[in-house]
């Protein structure tokens, strides 16, 4: 199998030069350098060396958990970070893309770096325990290292994703909602829905008053997803009304305006694998439209971690912060946490939206709830201790308090 090292010492670097980011020295964010007159292609001069040595450190030292074809993903997927980026920056300079989309671009590939960063971190851990004997901890580390690759990959998607909406067509081809194709008639009603590829737009046509359109699309995320679903008003008479409907065909969400020629969205909570059907009404006018379902990429790292034994409990250290989101109010993270006996646990949740209500409880090895901190005031953060027993396994469970969502930061001392 070809050796990754080269192919990072030269495609990557250059790709990632090519367009003028900048690791900093001590962090783990990469920063926008904005392009100019010049365009992208002619900042080639600045170096990414901490998405190098980390990869290089994982490499060297990461045999027992890390194998070389997934180094070799590593390097890929910062290569395709690099083209990506250079896709947003082209864009940006070709006036088709705005400088907050370039930062949502510059983020995704921020938080692939920082995933990098923490799988080095934890090699290099689980490489000190290895050399020490320490076998829990080396076991303890190895899953946490495959959940941040996995997550790594994860990043590497969602941005590939989002450039593939910015992307500018090649001359002469016909543009995005051109390419989706328009709706099919008779598609009057969810039997007869017409199928439409999720994060990709449609055209379609209300003829009348009395017409409806309906479609239906499958969620493609491999775990609960953030859905958009986006009524473009190609016309000035249309007033739109969109619903959307579950797998059981029961409504979800509605979206509607009173203003002839206006847009429309609503977001939702799509199940991986399920099928879910958009309705647009005439709402008593006509006209034409481009809908979409755009997926959000919007969960975090550690899904799925909703139930603790459906899924696997992420495991946290103690001393570490992590960074996660509830993305609605069904939502629910797990963690698993290996303390020793008679240590005294402080918890502490920094919030970081304006919009979650926090809810933290703190279980035992038989998952028998010991301890919880809460408050109903969106934005709040929580800080409380609790006292360990004789367990060594420790469950916190993170979730909304009656209502809300947002990011957050754990921290266990």
């Amino acid at each position: 199998m070809t050796d990754p090292a080269p192919a990072m010492s030269g495609a990557v670097k250059a790709i990632l030069i090519g367009l003028g980011i900048v690791v900093l020295a001590g962090g783990a964010a990469l920063v926008l350098i904005r392009p100019g007159a010049s365009s992208c292609q002619g900042v080639f001069e600045q170096t990414a060396p901490r998405l190098e040595a980390n990869i290089e450190l994982i490499k060297n030292k990461g045999g027992f958990a890390v194998s070389q074809e997934k180094v070799q993903e590593l390097t890929e997927g910062a290569q395709k970070v690099g083209l990506h980026l250079k896709t947003c920056c082209s864009v940006l300079e070709g006036g088709k893309l705005n400088p907050d989309q370039f930062q949502q671009c510059i983020a995704r590939a921020s938080a692939y770096d920082r995933q990098i960063a923490e799988t080095a971190r934890q090699v290099d851990v689980a490489a000190t325990a290895q050399a020490q004997g320490q076998t829990a901890v080396v076991e303890q580390q190895k899953t946490q290292i495959a959940s941040s690759l996995k997550s790594a990959a994860s990043e590497v998607t969602a941005l590939g994703r989002q450039v593939a909406q910015l992307a500018p067509q090649p001359s002469g081809q016909p543009d995005a909602t051109t390419r989706s194709g328009s709706e099919r008639e008779p598609n009057d009603n969810k039997t007869s829905a017409a199928e439409i590829a999720i994060d990709t737009p449609i055209e379609g046509e209300i003829a009348s008053t009395e017409d409806s359109d309906n479609f239906k699309f499958t969620s493609g995320a491999r775990v609960r997803e953030r859905v958009i679903v986006r009524l473009e008003n190609r016309s000035d008479t249309l007033r739109p009304y969109v619903k959307v409907f579950g797998p059981d065909k029961a409504a979800l969400q509605e979206a509607y305006s009173g203003t002839a020629g206006a847009d429309t969205e609503l977001a939702f909570t799509a199940e991986p694998g399920k099928l879910y059907y958009v309705e647009v009404n005439p709402y008593g006018t006509s006209g034409n439209y481009t809908l979409s379902a755009l997926p959000q990429a919007a969960y975090d790292r550690f899904e799925p971690n909703d139930d603790p034994i459906r899924d696997t409990p992420s495991a946290i250290t103690v001393g570490e912060s992590i960074d996660a989101n509830i993305l609605d109010e069904q939502d629910k993270d797990w963690y698993r946490l290996a303390a020793a006996p008679g240590e005294s646990l402080r918890i502490t949740l920094e919030n970081r939206s304006t919009t979650l209500r926090p809810h933290v409880v703190v279980y035992n090895a038989q998952r028998s709830q010991i301890k919880e901190g809460y408050d109903g005031t969106v934005g709040a953060s929580l800080d409380f201790s609790v006292d360990t027993t004789a367990d060594l396994t420790y469950y916190l469970e993170v979730k909304p308090f009656s209502s809300g969502s947002g990011s957050y930061r754990l921290t266990v001392q």
